[in-house]
């Protein structure tokens, strides 16, 4: 799954928390412009599997196509 970190209701790294506690096997991806609520190290260590910048994430998307 992928997740943008700023959303209106929950951050990225709050919805990861969430579905990685229903299904821990599901692939975690934060893409985020800028974020001074979560670095990559916290983001690996809630069970992202990928933080990659805005700018990265549609080359990276398309190159694992």
């Amino acid at each position: 799954m992928i997740s943008d970190m700023a959303m209106p209701n929950m951050t990225g790294g709050q919805l990861v928390s969430k579905i990685l506690k229903l299904c821990p096997d599901i692939p975690m991806i934060i893409c985020t412009g800028y974020s001074a609520k979560i670095s990559e190290k916290e983001a690996v260590k809630i069970g992202v599997c990928e933080f990659l910048d805005e700018s990265a994430c549609f080359f990276s998307i398309n190159r694992h196509e």
